[in-house]
């Protein structure tokens, strides 16, 4: 798929009938829309053939936790629906919302969206910039009530005598990664909430008391399974 060679399909298909591979148009179908994409892209859009290892795509997942047990409604998934595309629309401009999607056929109320990571203003993949950069101004801006989250993470806090400039530079990108990430949430919970009040939801951070245990464990468990925001019956 990333080789030089062009696509013969009969060279494929021969290839794939010797190694028993089953649906063989199917995969040969696959291949060439893939083949036909991936130079149109290298032709008429070059700034978007970039290396397969940056990330094109950002797949976001807003849950409310099967424990509040709450009803599998079209208002709710429309509610979580209108939630991301305001709060990624209102702070992040820059990033479309490819497309989203919710369904009423599982256990939870959620919707899934896709956001393109090119930057349309300057054709970069920098979203991950962005984001800490939104994080860095929501927290500049509201330092006075979000006591409990310290200051953004330096290098220096993490260089010591006997730690390897790997170690250090691993260590400081994580947790600038989740200082980001709390931050980020603390935002949309904001966001969420300004919205969901009408429906009787509210979005919160339980503390981690035996009282909450069980609840947190399965919403965890739910957070492994689909992503990064859950929301919580108030």
């Amino acid at each position: 798929m990333e080789g030089k060679r062009p696509l013969v399909v009969r060279d494929y298909a021969a290839l794939l009938n010797q190694h028993k591979i089953s649906r063989i148009s199917q995969r040969i179908d696959l291949l060439e829309n893939y083949t036909t994409k991936k130079q149109e892209i290298e032709q008429n859009a070059p700034d978007r053939a970039v290396s397969r290892k940056v990330n094109r795509v950002k797949e976001i997942i807003l849950v409310i936790p099967e424990p509040n047990e709450l009803a599998i409604t079209k208002a709710y998934t429309d509610l979580l629906q209108k939630a991301l595309h305001q709060f990624y629309q209102k702070n992040f401009p820059n990033n479309d919302i490819l497309f989203s999607f919710s369904h009423l056929d599982e256990s939870t109320n959620h919707v899934h969206a896709f956001l393109d990571l090119q930057n349309t203003k300057t054709g970069k993949y920098d979203f991950s910039a962005q984001e800490f950069e939104f994080a860095s101004q929501y927290y500049a801006k509201n330092k006075a009530r979000l006591d409990k989250i310290s200051e953004p993470p330096k290098l220096e806090d993490f260089k010591l005598p006997n730690r390897s400039e790997e170690k250090q530079n691993h260590r400081f990108i994580r947790a600038r990664e989740s200082w980001k990430s709390k931050l980020m949430q603390v935002a949309f919970y904001e966001h969420f909430n300004s919205l969901a009040a009408a429906y009787g939801l509210q979005a919160k951070f339980l503390p981690k008391t035996k009282e909450h245990q069980e609840f947190l464990s399965k919403v965890e468990q739910e957070a492994k399974r689909y992503g990064l925001f859950q929301v919580s019956q108030g």
